[in-house]
């Protein structure tokens, strides 16, 4: 499979994996422990986003998409390794 189609799979992988997890935590308890406040920015971001990134991935050369999306799943990583940083210092401190 070239990168273009899978920069593509990957974008609607992500799309349905984080709906699922929005399903997942409002089953068991709902979401009123949590502010939704910004849900709707933060759909409008997501879709906007996978639009964009399946357009980039339209206009580009092969190499550059493959550039763009290393860069970008880079990024991720960097920002989950740092979330587990901050949430596990945070954890740790409320329960000492």
């Amino acid at each position: 499979m070239n990168i273009k189609k899978a920069a593509v799979y990957s974008l609607i992988i992500t799309v349905f994996s984080q709906g699922s997890s929005l399903i997942a935590a409002a089953i068991p308890s709902g979401y009123g422990a949590y502010d939704l406040s910004l849900l709707p920015y933060l759909v409008a971001a997501a879709v906007i986003g996978s639009v964009i990134g399946i357009l980039v991935s339209t206009k580009l050369s092969e190499k550059a998409v493959k550039i763009f999306f290393t860069v970008m799943q880079s990024l991720v990583l960097c920002l989950v390794i740092y979330n587990i940083i901050m949430f596990s210092a945070a954890y740790y401190h409320q329960t000492v």
